[in-house]
């Protein structure tokens, strides 16, 4: 179902209402209606008797059974300025941005205070540039908050507000194909507009409207008008441009003699006429700057709308001065009504008043006051305040949900494990013995490991070597280190070191067997003493020492053949090269092939 809303536009002397479908293609004019303003309530644009336009507004939809909130304001005021400009080719954010630039370069007052709007209005024709014409606005912001206040205290809300000069535009431009000079004149502004190609390409706003015509009647006491609606309604039933004034046709007038009051009327007349006039240069007077600025002619249809259009003779006052072909057609055949408000009386005079608030509800421009916008932005933060509330909410609920099954099975765990462990008892106490005698076990054999040497094999090798070595065989010094062994010996033979070389291969843990050193020693003393004592000789026969000779001739060896030959018989019976008073010191050398015995003396 389209969404409905109440387009308004408030005058000095009427007040025009429409229900309308908003945000449709085609928007249905589901009712529509005009009553008289309170006087003294609206002053250029703005309502100054709030509480009495708004009673008898509510009383108007009240009696129509008219409930929709939502409202679209159609404002027209002398203190909103608009300027036509050229921006580069933009989209987006960006079009808003250099609107804001324009507006402070080009508006001639602090725009602070007013609210910012623009529509485009198509590309410039030939520009090698790509430059946009761009339509701006600026809106009073205390004249959009009197608005606000309006829709309040009738209990409305407003959706959108926007210009009167682009509704009715956008209603022709809707509803016409061809190319179009709009000019809508209303009770205190003429607003002219050039449409091209669909596009508003050219609009000029001029402070003076039908009010000044209205004015010139009643000015006149001969006509003897005395409220601005009778004389309104006087204008529109007599075409003071055409019909010359009869006296007679005013047999109430203030003035009795009957040529004074036709002199008097005739006057009355030509200011009147004279004041449409001035409608009329107005409007020509923009229509040649644009001809002349943009270099283009006039073409396509003129339309002449606006409640001023009604007057008799205005529309042909237009049509003689401009020099295109004025539409005739019923605009009220083209708006897209509902039975219901078809039949409600309308007539096609007052079609032309009305395109405006039936306009409105097509493409406003979306003039949104600073109030508005705040509300939005704070109703905005309160939707995600409260939407990121309860997000947690569910957040929490689904937190705690989880948490509370997370825990009924770790509950179920729980009793699951229990009733195990009681079926397992019993092997408790196998495991507790299990782990009271591992420690002890552990305890004595950490004993046991404190009580190991690394020489505890020694004793092994020692033995194995005592086994191998000869008889006269004494070990004077023993060493290891990294599994080389070497040990210092003495023995009386050389033969005796052969033979224990020969034992020492036998024991397969050893290896590398050598001799590094060897050396001879003499005990020089004994021998000397044997020398003296006549022990020299092996055989045991004391003999004289030969004269001549020392015991030191003899030890050094001099020549004496008696000795001589003594020594050569030691020999025969001690072995070649061998002496009785001499002993052999040497070396001998091996590796241990066993891991456990590489350990030892380290």
């Amino acid at each position: 179902m389209a969404k409905k809303v109440l387009s308004i536009q408030t005058g000095i002397w009427w007040t025009k209402v429409a229900l309308m479908e908003y945000g449709t293609k085609h928007p249905r004019v589901l009712d529509v209606f005009t009553f008289r303003s309170p006087e003294n309530s609206v002053e250029d644009g703005y309502i100054r008797e709030r509480e009495s336009l708004a009673n008898q507004l509510r009383a108007e939809l009240s009696k129509r059974k008219i409930s929709e909130r939502k409202v679209i304001f159609s404002i027209n005021s002398a203190k909103v300025v608009s300027r036509e400009v050229m921006i580069p080719k933009v989209s987006g954010r960006q079009l808003k941005t250099l609107a804001m630039e324009q507006a402070r370069e080009n508006f001639p007052m602090d725009i602070a205070s007013y609210t910012i709007s623009y529509a485009k209005m198509g590309m410039l024709d030939g520009d090698p540039k790509q430059q946009m014409k761009l339509l701006l606005l600026a809106v009073p912001d205390n004249l959009l908050s009197n608005y606000v206040q309006f829709a309040e205290l009738c209990g409305l809300e407003v959706e959108t507000f926007e210009y009167m000069g682009n509704c009715a535009m956008q209603f022709i431009a809707k509803n016409f194909i061809e190319d179009s000079v709009i000019v809508q004149l209303e009770e205190r502004s003429t607003i002219v507009s050039i449409v091209k190609d669909n596009k508003l390409v050219f609009q000029r706003v001029a402070p003076h409207g039908y009010d000044s015509t209205i004015v010139a009647a009643m000015d006149h006491p001969v006509l003897g008008l005395k409220e601005d609606q009778q004389a309104f309604e006087f204008l529109c039933a007599n075409n003071v441009t055409r019909d010359k004034p009869k006296a007679e046709a005013f047999p109430d007038s203030v003035i009795a003699d009957p040529e004074e009051r036709l002199y008097a009327l005739q006057q009355a007349y030509e200011a009147v006429k004279e004041s449409m006039d001035y409608h009329v240069r107005i409007v020509v007077s923009a229509l040649e700057f644009y001809q002349n600025q943009y270099k283009t002619p006039l073409r396509g249809t003129l339309h002449l709308i606006g409640d001023g259009m009604r007057i008799q003779g205005m529309i042909k006052s237009f049509d003689s001065k401009i020099n295109i072909e004025v539409e005739k057609g019923d605009y009220l055949s083209l708006a897209k009504m509902d039975k219901k408000t078809a039949a409600s009386g309308l007539v096609a005079g007052e079609s032309l008043g009305l395109l405006s608030i039936m306009g409105a509800v097509i493409e406003p421009m979306g003039i949104t006051p600073k109030e508005l916008a705040d509300r939005a932005s704070k109703r905005n933060t309160t939707k995600i305040a409260s939407g990121i509330f309860v997000v947690s909410v569910l957040a929490s609920l689904a937190l705690v949900g989880t948490a509370y099954l997370r825990k009924s099975k770790a509950e179920q765990e729980q009793t699951r494990l229990k009733n195990r462990i009681e079926e397992l008892s019993p092997v408790q106490k196998i495991y507790d013995e299990n782990v009271f005698y591992r420690n002890r076990y552990n305890e004595y054999e950490s004993f046991d490991n404190l009580s190991k040497t690394q020489n505890e094999k020694l004793g092994m090798l020692i033995t194995d070597l005592e086994k191998s070595f000869p008889t006269y065989v004494q070990v004077k010094n023993f060493s290891a280190l990294d599994g080389h062994v070497t040990l210092t010996m003495e023995s009386d033979m050389k033969m005796t070191v052969a033979q224990m070389l020969l034992n020492m291969r036998e024991l397969d843990y050893i290896t590398n067997i050598s001799i590094p050193s060897i050396s001879r020693e003499i005990n020089e003393e004994a021998m000397k003493l044997d020398i003296e004592a006549g022990l020299y000789n092996p055989d045991g026969d004391e003999e004289e020492l030969i004269d001549g000779q020392t015991t030191e001739s003899v030890i050094d060896g001099e020549t004496n053949p008696d000795l001589a030959e003594g020594e050569e018989e030691v020999k025969k019976e001690y072995g070649v090269g061998e002496n009785p008073y001499a002993k052999w010191i040497y070396t001998v050398s091996f590796d241990l092939i066993d891991p456990v015995l590489q350990t030892i003396a380290q």
